[in-house]
């Protein structure tokens, strides 16, 4: 199977989205580290720290409200066994991408139309099922 590189990099942003919001930090730092549960329980300045491969520890803060609905993304993630199927290392190592890609093609559950929702360059809405991302 072919894939468009914009769709598989775009389906890898999503992943790192629902990899940040679903596995616990388990990074030690200098700082007072902040458990964050992402519920609305968590502090404003809560922050977990993570990576973009090179190696260095960089923070994540809580996106504000405000930013979450921006870019579409609703309080859910994908089903952690599935989640693990696709990508049984918590760092990706190992990972699937093109069975994450597949998900997203064929699961028209809530999560993954959340996630079709927040790339409207890749999703639309079907004319012929209301609520339904397509490509």
């Amino acid at each position: 199977m072919l894939f468009d590189h914009s769709i598989t990099a775009a389906a890898a942003l999503s992943f790192a989205l629902l990899l940040a919001t679903t596995i616990p930090n388990k990074v030690a730092s200098a700082e007072t580290p902040c458990q964050c549960t992402f519920t609305s329980a968590d502090p404003a300045d809560c922050v977990v720290y993570g990576q973009l491969g090179d190696g260095n520890l960089i923070p994540w803060s809580v996106a504000s409200q405000e930013c979450l609905d921006a870019f579409k993304i609703k309080d859910e993630a994908i089903d952690p066994t599935t989640l693990s199927n696709m990508f049984p290392n918590a760092d990706g190592t190992a990972g699937s991408v093109s069975g994450f890609v597949n998900y997203l093609r064929f699961d028209d559950g809530s999560v993954a139309s959340s996630i079709k929702a927040g790339f409207p360059q890749f999703y639309a809405e079907s004319d012929a099922s209301p609520g339904k991302m397509v490509l």
